[in-house]
C-alpha cells in the first residue's frame, strides 16, 4: 500500500481539498480521502477506484485523470508515481502478451523443424539414393554419410528448439494457471504424435486427434493434416483455446 498527499480530488462533479490517495498495487484498488473539516486531521473516504488494464489514465502536469476521477498531486514527482501504479496492470498485461508470443513462436519453430524432418524421412523411404545424392553438395563430415549428417544436425536443432520452448514457458509459471502451462506441453506432444502418424501411414492419427480434441482443438479437416506447413500454423488455431482469458500474443518491443 502506498500513500500520496493530494492537492485536490474531483469526483462526480464535486471537488475536495486536503486529500490523500492510498493505492494497493496488488489488489488494484485506490482509495481517496479528504479532511472531515477545516484543520481536522481525521480523514474520511471520498470513494475508491478499481483499476485494471482497461482503465483510461492520462497525465497532464500534476493532474491525473483516471476513469471518473481527476486527481491533482502535490508534485509532478508524486503524479508520476501515482501514474505508474495505475498503469501497472496495463504494463503487466502487455508484458504477458509478449511472453505468450515468445511461447507460440518457439512452439511453431519446433513444429516446423519436426515437419521438415518428417518430410525428409518420407522422401528418404521413397528414394534413398536420390535423397543421399541431393545432400552431397552440402556434405561436410568425414565421419558420417550425408544422410546421417543431416539427421544428426536435425536432432541437435530439435533439442535446441525444445530448450527454447522450455525457456519461453518459464516466465509464464506463476502468471497463468498450472493447467494452462500443462496444456501447452500437451498440445506440443499431441501435434508431434500427429506428425509422426504421417510417417507411420496414419497409425496413431486418431489418438493424436483425440488428444487435441480433449484440449478443445479441432482440425479444419482430415485432409488438412497432410497439408505442407500446416503444423506451424496450428498454433494460431490453438491460441484462443490454450490461452483463454489471456491477452492476444504480440511481439515484445
Amino acid at each position: 500500500m502506498k500513500s500520496y498527499p493530494l492537492e485536490s480530488v474531483e469526483y462526480q462533479g464535486r471537488q475536495y481539498s486536503e486529500c490523500s490517495a492510498s493505492i494497493d498495487e496488488e489488489s488494484h484498488q485506490a482509495e481517496f480521502l479528504h479532511s472531515k473539516g477545516l484543520g481536522s486531521k481525521k480523514l474520511v473516504s471520498i470513494g475508491s477506484l478499481s483499476f485494471d488494464d482497461r482503465t483510461e489514465v492520462r497525465l497532464e502536469g500534476k493532474t491525473i485523470k483516471a476513469g471518473p476521477w481527476a486527481i491533482v498531486a502535490s508534485s509532478e514527482t508524486d503524479a508520476a508515481g501515482i501514474m505508474k501504479l495505475l498503469l501497472k496492470p496495463k504494463e503487466t498485461r502487455a508484458k504477458l502478451a509478449g511472453e505468450i508470443f515468445e511461447v507460440e513462436k518457439s512452439v511453431s519453430s519446433f513444429l516446423k523443424l519436426r515437419e521438415e524432418g518428417i518430410n525428409f524421412l518420407i522422401k528418404l523411404l521413397g528414394d534413398p539414393r536420390g535423397v543421399s545424392f541431393g545432400l552431397s553438395s552440402s556434405w561436410s563430415s568425414p565421419n558420417m554419410g550425408p544422410v546421417e549428417e543431416f539427421l544428426t544436425n536435425q536432432a541437435m536443432n530439435l533439442s535446441s528448439a525444445l530448450r527454447d520452448i522450455n525457456s519461453a514457458v518459464a516466465p509464464l509459471v506463476g502468471k497463468v494457471s498450472e493447467e494452462k502451462v500443462d496444456r501447452i506441453y500437451a498440445f506440443v506432444y499431441a501435434t508431434a504424435m500427429l506428425q509422426n502418424s504421417l510417417l507411420a501411414g496414419g497409425e496413431s492419427r486418431g489418438d493424436a486427434e483425440g488428444m487435441l480434441a480433449e484440449l478443445g482443438i479441432r482440425l479444419p479437416s482430415s485432409s488438412w493434416v497432410d497439408t505442407q506447413a500446416a503444423y506451424a500454423s496450428l498454433m494460431q488455431i490453438a491460441h484462443p483455446i490454450l490461452f483463454s482469458g489471456e491477452p492476444p500474443s504480440v511481439p515484445k518491443n
